[in-house]
């Protein structure tokens, strides 16, 4: 019944196409919806008439203004309505189509299906949006078409929607895609669309639709390739024969790794010819990540509805065993024919099969044929009895010989040593063979002794080899040996020497040292805390002596050694060295061409503006209305609402960098709202000057001819009528303005105006200066002497000779020869202290002065050994233990070449310390119920030298019946397990969750009351992807998601004798702002839920009221369209316990995982 129902769809879309005439034309023109427009207006299209019409498109974020904002004219608009169903279309023609010498060629089609996020709908424009598909991957699809790398079509149509902003095509009607089915046949008709290549993309909801649509029309596709999504499809064989590359994030819950493992395997059972590609650090958003694979393209133009399936990909055979290939491609044309190496063997017409020659055929049922030769395979079809025949396979299959599997060298499994013990405490390290093999077995190379079974095997020091069997292979050879080496052995190299390191940027150290001799590499480890625990980083090559570390944090310490290794053995670790990565200082260029945007509503209006740009990244833009920061935006856009009808409004944008760096204000722009009446606005500001005061910088004054204004704004370009950009804004009565960090030697243009409480004046005529020639290099400083210090430092001073450096550079050395860039200072600076040297080492400093013109001549190099330092505590935290429990806390003490000793003052009875190794330690607590309390210790490091050290940490014993409860919020089959009480689904006012059990699955008297309604639910969640997250991944994948501005929540049924720890998380991979402040009483605790995993809002030590209840106020931002709530803990304590506020509190909780 389902295939007879699309039958009949199809031939009402034919029949409609047929009376339809040719609207398509490369060179059709981007016309705007205008809902002002008479209906049935070009601007305005009518949309009842039946067949093709030229169409109209609704400017789209991402598309015509805002971040990503790309020319997409070439993206022509086409509507289609067969009866059954509307749909409205943008696409853009081939490469070569006017092309004079591809008059007759026809073309591969690439039907786009968009996210959920990008449906018509009533707020944008609805079926004259029509914009929306082409913003995720629409400018990166054009440039392949552009660039001829896909010489085909591109089309876009858009699912409509009448309630709500957001829907996925699997909840699309069925006529929807037969509307698109009957595109393309239009397009086959008129513009020479080849409907034997069409390839299905999309992203998430898209993608879904992709999937489906291979069910529903499995004879007009030929290949789908969607992202962020799985086929769910219940009739798989019908599109078995259709080949599939589909990929996912690994942290994304919706679909889930396990889900998209449970697709890939059920066409697999089918022989299907599927790829799935996995990113294990992405989460929903990685469609672009899939798009940038280097061979996406080519697969889209590798495609043709006559190239066979290979089931199970079994395209050869052993020479001793019998062939026995089955060959396929979808069923349900009227006619195919099979030929082998040219000569026809099977045919079959309206269901009558014929086998012409039987040698080869071992069986035949139209579209699929299992083959007994070898030999190359094609086929062809006919559509109808009246169609042509089809190409014959584009890609035959070949059916040939298999020969004997050679297993590839082995190699070590993420970032490992392979000499051990390594320095990161490792004695094994594991060994891997490729994936998708049977039977892998390793073997000890030395004594031929098979001695582990599996892919990954964890080797200590040896000699490995390793060998696999394929599925249907005909044995493999043994891989080449491979040599885990003993740290131990001889001959050792020659170990490397005075590393040091030093910033580059804020993300990248620049590590240094000097070459030994011996080594076939170096190896790098790097520590976040002094002497570790480190972590394998990298391996050189031989003969290396730097290296760069990069995608660090900002303003971090990092710790390094390094070792020298070979084929023998390893060299002792090198010095530690140790140095911050930069501060980003520079602030993000000023937001462009601020401007003011028609909204469907007359209290609202949309800001639009040109992104700034910045070294290391735009996190968001500040909006100010009437000179008050109001807003916030992640992009470059923002819709203001609730805008008086009597003020006018002026509004200013900057842009801040994660180091929270803040850009020059982008120009003024005032709105007038509807009724609103115009005051008066200033006057231009007259005689305009500039000259220039610097090398690298112009001073520009005016004159001040209005008493009204507020302020005026100076902006700059490079040519007179070149693009102005703000570069400053000064407050009112201001006459001048000075514009710096300009290149020497070079001509700029400025224009001043006066902005005021009603609007802006228009800008000066343009005034211009040259900067002058850089001036010359510094003259050496002089007289660079140094002195020891205590806690690892040193410091240095010289005399500063010169009157023009912008800045001083410190250059240190190890060694005398080598000398590496150690800090930039400000001009007229004379003193340096250095505080990452290690005791008792001597270093070399000199110093230089730079300005605009470069480097000036070096300082006398001075020599300077450091002095003893003090002994560092590392590792050590608070502790949490319960009453008649046991917990070990171990930290590290370290001062090389001295002796330490270490105590612990304040130490209650039930503590003890112990020395483990020379430089571990343990604290153990064993409380018993007359301990329950909180305790301050202070741990003690001396050396023999008299430097000490110290370190606070708090012991909380609490009472051992105290307990926690844990509540998870979201989807049905959202569940969380172990102690976590599930309560799923959206929330209605007033609703109430009771028969709550605590950590140990015993009743508590707990209850929670939403007190507002959450409406819905997300599936979008973050997720570390090991449970190492602050909650389970089970709890981050999935919560509650409501827009509304403010939530409450009631927890009940708690005793007023007692205090109460609440611990709330929110999680959501989607990119958007998601902050939230959750707030009972006089404390507050601000998340933002947008890629978390690791933190939450903390309310500590709240008191019940009287009827044993807290309340919390859950507000959202409004930069935040969506509040989000995964889950809850409350702890109950004893009274006057303090208990901490760590973010992560419960990243390590035992029983919230089990």
């Amino acid at each position: 019944m389902k295939k007879f129902l699309l039958t009949g769809f199809t031939l009402i879309a034919l029949a409609t196409i047929g009376k339809a005439q040719n609207v398509f034309n490369p060179d059709d023109p981007i016309v705007r919806y205008d809902k002002s427009k008479p209906y049935g207006s070009a601007q305005r299209p009518d949309t009842t008439i039946i067949g093709l019409q030229k169409w109209v498109s609704t400017p789209a974020s991402g598309v015509s203004y805002g971040v990503d904002a790309y020319d997409a004219s070439s993206f022509k608009q086409y509507f289609i309505n067969i009866g059954s169903a509307k749909v409205a279309f943008r696409i853009k023609f081939p490469y070569s189509y006017k092309n004079p010498d591809s008059l007759g060629k026809k073309y591969p089609v690439d039907i786009f299906l968009h996210g959920g996020g990008e449906v018509g709908c009533p707020t944008n424009g609805g079926i004259y949006n029509n914009e929306r598909p082409i913003w995720l991957g629409g400018k990166l699809f054009m440039q392949a078409v552009d660039n001829n790398k896909f010489d085909g079509f591109l089309v876009y149509p858009q699912f409509v929607v009448y309630d709500g902003c957001f829907a996925g095509w699997l909840t699309a009607p069925s006529n929807t895609f037969t509307a698109i089915v009957a595109m393309l046949d239009s397009m086959a008709t008129y513009v020479r669309a080849d409907i034997d290549r069409v390839v299905v993309t999309g992203l998430s909801g898209g993608g879904y639709g992709a999937w489906r649509f291979a069910e529903l029309y499995p004879k007009r596709i030929a290949k789908i390739m969607p992202s962020a999504a799985t086929g769910a499809s219940s009739n798989r064989n019908a599109f078995v024969h259709i080949p599939i590359w589909f990929a996912t994030g690994g942290k994304d819950p919706d679909p889930s790794p396990e889900t998209a493992q449970i697709a890939l395997k059920k066409m697999k059972d089918l022989g299907a010819d599927i790829r799935y590609t996995i990113y294990p650090d992405r989460g929903h958003a990685m469609w672009y990540n899939h798009w940038a694979e280097p061979d996406f393209i080519p697969e889209m133009n590798n495609m043709h509805k006559a190239n066979p399936l290979i089931f199970f990909q079994r395209n050869a055979f052993c020479t001793e065993g019998a062939v026995d290939a089955k060959l396929g491609i979808t069923a349900g044309f009227y006619a195919y024919e099979w030929q082998k190496d040219g000569v026809t063997i099977a045919t079959s017409t309206n269901g009558i099969n014929v086998i012409v020659n039987p040698l080869p055929v071992i069986s035949f049922t139209g579209n699929e044929i299992t083959v007994r030769n070898y030999g190359t395979y094609r086929v062809r079809f006919r559509r109808s009895s009246t169609s042509d025949w089809s190409d014959w396979s584009h890609r035959p299959a070949v059916i040939t010989t298999k020969s004997t599997t050679q297993a590839v060298p082995i190699v070590v499994k993420g970032a490992r040593s392979k000499v051990l013990p390594s320095l990161d405490g490792n004695t094994t390290v594991p060994l891997t063979m490729p994936e998708g093999f049977l039977n892998y077995q390793w073997f000890d190379a030395t004594t031929n002794t098979k001695i582990d079974s599996v892919q990954v095997h964890e080797a200590e020091v040896g000699l490995y080899k390793s060998r696999y069997e394929e599925q249907y292979g005909c044995g493999t050879e043994f891989s080449p040996n491979f040599k885990v080496v003993d740290a131990n052995g001889t001959p050792k190299p020659a170990g490397a020497n005075n590393l040091s390191v030093v910033p580059v940027s804020e993300s990248v150290l620049k590590l240094s040292w000097q070459d030994g001799a011996g080594e076939t590499g170096y190896e790098i480890y790097r520590a976040t805390t002094a002497t570790g625990p480190y972590q394998f980083i990298k391996l050189t090559n031989a003969n290396v002596t730097t290296a760069n570390d990069s995608n660090l944090l900002k303003n971090t310490i990092y710790h390094y050694v390094i070792r020298a290794v070979s084929e023998t053995g390893a060299s002792a670790a090198s010095n530690e060295a140790a140095s911050k990565t930069l501060v980003d200082v520079q602030p993000p260029t000023a937001p462009k061409n601020l401007q003011t945007n028609e909204t469907s509503g007359t209290s609202a209006t949309l800001l639009t503006w040109t992104a700034s740009t910045d070294d290391v990244g735009i996190d968001h833009y500040d909006i100010y209305v009437n000179e008050q920061l109001l807003y916030s935006s992640p992009i470059n856009q923002y819709t203001v609402t609730h805008l008086d009808s009597l003020i006018p409004y002026r509004f200013i944008v900057k842009a801040l960098d994660s180091s929270g760096n803040v850009s020059p204000a982008s120009n003024q722009v005032t709105y007038l709202p509807p009724g609103t009446p115009a005051g008066i606005i200033p006057g231009i500001p007259s005689t305009v000057t500039a000259e220039p005061s610097a090398y690298n910088k112009i001073s520009i004054t005016w004159s001040d001819t209005t008493s009204i204004e507020t302020g005026f704004e100076v902006v700059r370009s490079e040519t007179v009528n070149g693009d102005y950009i703000p570069v400053g804004t000064v407050d009112s009565n201001a006459t001048s303005f000075t514009d710096s960090g300009l290149v020497a030697s070079k001509q700029y243009f400025y224009k001043v105006r006066a902005i005021g409480k009603n609007g802006e004046s228009d800008f000066s005529s343009p005034v211009n200066a040259s900067t002058p020639a850089m001036p010359a290099t510094p003259i050496a400083p002089s007289d660079v002497h140094g002195e020891a210090g205590e806690n690892n430092t040193i410091t240095i001073s010289w005399r500063d000779n010169s009157s023009n450096e912008t800045k001083y550079d410190v250059y240190r050395s190890e060694d005398g020869v080598t000398f590496t860039l150690i800090a930039s200072l400000p001009a007229n600076t004379n003193v340096f202290t250095d505080t990452s040297v290690t005791a008792q080492t001597y270093y070399y400093y000199y110093v230089a002065g730079e300005n605009g013109a470069g480097t000036g001549a070096e300082s006398n190099v001075t020599k300077i050994k450091a002095g003893n330092t003090a002994p560092v505590i590392g590792s050590l935290g608070n502790v949490f233990v319960k009453a008649t429990a046991t917990v070990n806390e171990d930290f590290t003490v370290t001062d090389p070449g001295d002796i330490v000793t270490v105590k612990i003052d304040n130490k209650p009875s039930f503590v003890t310390l112990v020395n483990l190794s020379p430089d571990n330690y343990r604290i153990t607590a064993s409380p018993s119920l007359q301990h329950v309390g909180s305790y301050t210790l202070t741990v003690v490091a001396t050396d023999n030298s008299g430097k000490s050290s110290s370190q606070n940490i708090t012991v909380t014993v609490s009472d051992k019946n105290s307990k926690s409860v844990y509540i998870n919020f979201g989807s049905t089959n959202k569940a969380a397990g172990g102690a976590w009480n599930n309560w799923l689904g959206p929330r209605a006012a007033g609703e109430v969750l009771s028969n709550i059990s605590d950590e140990n699955n015993n009743p508590s008297n707990i209850i929670v009351t939403m007190v507002n309604a959450w409406a819905g639910t997300t599936n979008l969640g973050h997720i570390s992807g090991d449970n190492s997250g602050v909650f389970p991944d089970n709890v981050l994948a999935s919560g509650l998601a409501d827009t509304g501005s403010v939530k409450q929540i009631k927890i009940g049924g708690l005793s007023s004798g007692k205090q109460y720890n609440l611990v709330f998380a929110g999680s959501q991979n989607e990119g958007i702002n998601a902050t939230a402040t959750y707030s009972s009483g006089t404390q507050s605790s601000i998340l933002n839920s947008r890629y978390n995993t690791n933190f939450t809002a903390n309310l500590n030590n709240l008191v019940p009221d009287a009827n044993g209840e807290i309340l919390v106020t859950i507000t959202r931002a409004t930069s935040s369209p969506l509040l989000y709530l995964n889950g809850v803990a409350v702890e109950e304590l004893e009274e006057g316990v303090q208990l901490l506020n760590p973010n992560n509190v419960y990243a390590s909780a035992l029983d919230r995982n089990r």
